[in-house]
């Protein structure tokens, strides 16, 4: 299956799984689908809302974000629309959270520990073997992170959380000509990329590689360049859509991390809106996140199969050998105590190892 097929697969996942899935809060979910209705140009309505994303056009979160225009259309009837930019066209990630927090963007979504940009103890996302499932991550981000998050958010940076979307296990993938990390002696001595400086630096450190901060939008260039021997991240569409499957080989299934994305908004504007509209809006969002989450939990062993077909190899890891990585924890707790406090690492339910 080609990676077009793939994207045109991922678009057509059902209603009814959508509806399976928990809404955020106390918003409702539609019990039909919307009549399809035209979607209004940025002339006729009367608010615009500008999604940031850095992923590629093609993501299925961007898809989704822009499909969702027909629903927001009946909810608000006709007066507010979606506009989404991918690959960072308002400016990288720092900047945009920067206009978020000024008001002078509306909404975008960020990987968990990226909102530590508000937040310091959101890092805590990319502390190893945090989530272990779909089931792991949705329970704990309901319970009461993500209410805690947007309380934080709310004091210290004046963006709200408005919600989350999972991608899956992440997994450590090679360069072509690489061999498969299959124990954690595969990895001695290896430039590998993670996303940001902080949890995920000092744990690779402890595992012996030699992390590299790289960000999402650049990793397929140094990949190409070998500026990196590999990089850590979800098998899922969106890095499909981002071609990282073509310059990938060994992928071990590792799931030594969670990923998953929060939705925010800036406060200053979302508080500015009437209340009809910031409702509707908020049911929309959740919509979208609960479609974007079907998909990547849905599709996920067909991702896998056209991630092979693109030429990366899928291997999978013992839990002996997971054992072992969750072994060298001990430093990394160390310093998740040290950098944001007992009480942080307590409510996110991190435990010495």
């Amino acid at each position: 299956m080609t990676k077009k097929k793939l994207l045109i697969l991922l678009g057509s996942v059902s209603l009814a799984l959508m509806l399976a899935l928990p809404l955020v809060g106390a918003c409702a979910a539609p019990t039909s689908t919307p009549t399809p209705s035209p979607t209004p140009t940025a002339a006729e309505v009367e608010y615009i809302v500008r999604w940031s994303s850095g992923s590629a056009p093609t993501a299925v979160q961007n898809v989704v974000w822009k499909d969702i225009n027909p629903i927001l259309y009946e909810k608000t009837n006709g007066r507010m629309r979606v506009e989404v930019y991918p690959s960072n066209q308002l400016g990288n990630e720092q900047a945009a959270f920067a206009m978020l927090s000024e008001g002078t963007l509306e909404m975008m979504s960020l990987t968990g520990s990226k909102v530590s940009m508000g937040v310091l103890w959101a890092s805590l996302f990319d502390y190893p073997f945090l989530f272990d499932s779909y089931d792991s991550y949705n329970k704990k981000m309901y319970d009461y992170i993500l209410a805690q998050l947007d309380e934080d958010l709310h004091v210290e940076a004046n963006v709200r959380a408005t919600g989350f979307f999972p991608w899956g296990p992440h997994s450590i993938m090679m360069a072509r000509d690489a061999k498969p990390i299959l124990s954690i002696e595969d990895l001695q001595g290896l430039k590998i990329r993670v996303q940001a400086p902080g949890v995920y630096l000092e744990a690779f450190k402890a595992y012996g590689a030699k992390p590299v901060v790289i960000s999402w939008s650049e990793l397929l260039t140094a990949m190409e360049q070998g500026v990196i021997d590999g990089y850590t991240t979800a098998i899922s569409q969106s890095a499909v859509a981002q071609g990282l499957a073509e310059v990938t080989g060994p992928s071990t299934l590792s799931s030594h991390s969670f990923n998953g994305n929060i939705n925010l908004a800036s406060a200053v504007w979302l508080d500015s809106l009437p209340s009809d509209l910031r409702e509707s809006l908020l049911e929309s969002v959740d919509i979208a996140s609960k479609l974007i989450a079907g998909r990547n939990f849905d599709d996920q062993q067909e991702v896998y199969r056209v991630w092979e077909e693109l030429g990366a190899t899928i291997y999978p890891m013992s839990d002996a050998e997971r054992d072992k990585f969750k072994a060298r924890l001990a430093p990394v707790y160390e310093f998740v105590v040290k950098e944001y406090g007992q009480e942080a690492v307590d409510r996110m339910g991190i435990s010495p190892p």
